[in-house]
């Protein structure tokens, strides 16, 4: 599978790995597999805590980690391990392969009274993405070609959700990666889905389900922005287009963005970036499934 633009526009390779044990063979003590399993995984029914503002409950058949958890995940399957608070949210049954990437961006309150140009957004995405399949051809990785909108960006009114999903790749190799944000009072939490275009339509019904549950404290609402806050320096294209990386775009930042995703997000005060992620982000679905499923702790707090 491919996570595309985790923390940041760039594409990145993930190969999906068919890592079962076979019945005469088990993963190494020290393996990722083990270690993976061996994660505080909170299964459901159980109820999750997001960035000390926020309740999602994680029905029976689901999954998550949280922080240094979700960060150490990252990087044992072969990605440098992200800074600050994470979440990874995934399905328990073998018939379903989506996960998520979720975190918290305290970026100011985002206004919402911003016209989406989708015609506008892919171009600008398709340049971005032709210079930085450059960048992996001189680096030796796969080329992650843009193929268009998997689903044209759409705004929800009444619950400040906006979501899109761009497909990439070529030939056989393509992936949809939906993009959701909900935005908050102070800024908005983001959750990246990985999924194959086969299931696009179950896998996104499926986490739209589970997410459905999230629950924002009274304060922390959309709705609880009071004159005085802080604003975002985007809206609703920015948070698309990249967020910083707009910011990035209209400051002239874009060359070094793309040379060195890493520095430009550190210089701009990105914090828990997944920038350039490169190599297998969460290929552990079928391997420990059921070594997580000897563990049942039932609470968990994202604070």
């Amino acid at each position: 599978m491919v996570l595309v633009g985790a923390l940041s526009s760039a594409p990145a390779q993930a190969q999906a790995q068919d890592s079962t044990p076979s019945s005469d063979q088990s993963p190494a003590p020290d393996s990722p597999a083990v270690k993976i399993a061996a994660k505080h995984w909170l299964t459901g029914p159980s109820q999750l805590r997001l960035a000390g503002m926020a309740s999602l409950p994680i029905p029976a058949g689901y999954a998550a980690l949280t922080s240094p958890d979700a960060n150490d995940f990252i990087a044992l399957e072969g990605n440098p391990r992200p800074d600050g608070q994470i979440y990874i949210l995934k399905p328990l049954a073998d018939s379903k392969s989506w996960f998520a990437v979720l975190d918290y961006n305290d970026v100011g309150h985002v206004k919402d009274d911003e016209s989406i140009d989708a015609d506008a957004l892919l171009a600008n995405e398709r340049t971005h993405s032709e210079a930085e399949d450059k960048v992996r051809a001189e680096k030796g990785l796969p080329l992650l070609p843009l193929q268009g909108w998997e689903l044209r960006p759409e705004f929800n009114t009444y619950t400040k959700r906006l979501e899109w999903a761009y497909r990439f790749g070529s030939g056989n190799d393509i992936t949809d990666n939906l993009n959701t944000r909900f935005l908050t009072r102070t800024g908005y939490f983001r959750a990246i889905v990985v999924t194959s275009p086969q299931s696009f339509a179950s896998d996104i019904q499926d986490f739209n389900t589970v997410m459905g549950g999230l629950s924002l404290d009274t304060g922390s609402r959309y709705s609880a922005y009071q004159s005085g806050d802080k604003l975002a320096k985007y809206g609703l294209m920015g948070l698309i287009g990249g967020g910083a990386a707009a910011v990035a775009v209209k400051t002239g930042l874009l060359a070094a963005l793309l040379a060195g995703i890493a520095k430009v997000a550190g210089a701009l005060g990105i914090k828990a970036a997944f920038v350039a992620i490169v190599g297998a982000v969460v290929a552990v679905l079928a391997r420990v499934k059921k070594a997580i499923f000897g563990s049942s702790k039932k609470t968990g707090d994202g604070q």
